[in-house]
């Protein structure tokens, strides 16, 4: 009889068998043993295949494409690898906490209503060093210890994902999908030109609850490799702006009540991080009904109206400010 793994970490790949080479050893650390790893090799013309072959890890599975399917498809195909009951996409220059397998299963184990697991991450490389943000208290209860209880919370997953839209609080690495979740929402975003993980996240939070772990969970890579580094600044902002309207189409179909959940939610958020979300959803053109929302917590927080505009100035940008109340008076 075969027994499915509890997870399968899907790792789609291209020319990077030296970070491969290092992303592999981090998981062959973990103190969980119950996992299948799936590398999924988009054609590499380097020592990809001998990387995967030289880790030693029984565990680890490796599948070639014939011809070069473009990264896009090789995410997708990923994502839709393996047996195990949670899944983990991992990108192919990231870490995992030695760990993170073993947090998650115990979080997803207890509650099997949880459709997400994710961590705090590291952002960075070692050359400039690493930062992270640890989220507040999401349960409302105001404990200024809870990151150092060992213990993750679990939260709401329609807030979450409403919470989501303005402050991106878990993702790659360091985030786990149960497979039911996913399978239940319709797999990961299959729209080309645009950020999935941005709009994958907040539908599989809305099928269930969401596991919160503010111990780091992994480390995401900073370089000039990344695809958000190599594109041009039409590209992302092109990106960027689909990822706005199809996220929240997402919240339209899978959670009508958004638009509430939201307006509560910014009240949370901190005013440099509401800033940056207000600059790229005006910047990049994000729908009238997202942006109308900033704009009433814009409202609420300075009544003053020349104060108001002083700070989007500084904050936002004179051209974006403009661009802002072009679209709230039409």
């Amino acid at each position: 009889m075969h027994f499915a793994p509890f997870f399968t970490i899907a790792i789609p790949t291209f020319n990077r068998a030296k970070m491969l080479r290092a992303c592999l050893e981090s998981i062959a650390r973990q103190t969980f043993g119950d996992y299948e790893v799936i590398v999924t090799d988009n054609a590499s013309r380097d020592e990809t295949a001998k990387i995967v072959a030289d880790s030693g890890n029984t565990r680890v599975k490796y599948h070639r494409h014939a011809k070069n399917i473009g990264g896009f498809l090789n995410f997708i195909f990923a994502s839709q690898q393996g047996q195990g009951h949670v899944i983990i996409i991992h990108q192919d220059d990231d870490f995992l906490h030695p760990e993170f397998l073993q947090r998650c299963h115990d979080c997803m184990s207890r509650d099997p209503g949880i459709s997400v697991y994710g961590a705090a991450t590291l952002a960075g490389n070692a050359v400039t060093g690493y930062t992270s943000r640890v989220q507040p208290d999401l349960t409302g209860q105001g404990r200024t210890d809870y990151p150092l209880r060992d213990e993750p919370l679990v939260l709401d997953g329609r807030r979450m994902a409403a919470r989501f839209l303005v402050s991106h609080f878990i993702n790659h690495p360091a985030i786990a999908f149960r497979r039911s979740a996913l399978e239940q929402v319709g797999g990961y975003c299959t729209e080309e030109n645009c950020f999935g993980d941005l709009v994958t996240i907040p539908k599989i939070m809305a099928a269930g609850k969401v596991g919160y772990d503010p111990r780091i969970g992994g480390v995401g890579q900073v370089h000039a490799n990344q695809v958000s580094n190599t594109m041009t600044k039409q590209e992302r902002s092109a990106w960027t702006g689909k990822s706005f309207r199809l996220q929240i189409e997402v919240m339209e179909r899978f959670v009508p009540e958004w638009e509430s959940l939201l307006a509560a939610e910014l009240v949370a958020i901190s005013s440099p991080e509401f800033l940056h979300m207000l600059k790229d959803t005006v910047g990049f053109g994000a729908p009238q009904s997202f942006i109308r929302i900033l704009w009433q917590k814009c409202l609420d927080d300075y009544p003053n109206r020349l104060k108001l505009l002083r700070k989007l100035g500084s904050r936002i940008g004179i051209k974006n400010t403009a661009r802002l109340l072009r679209r709230m008076a039409g």
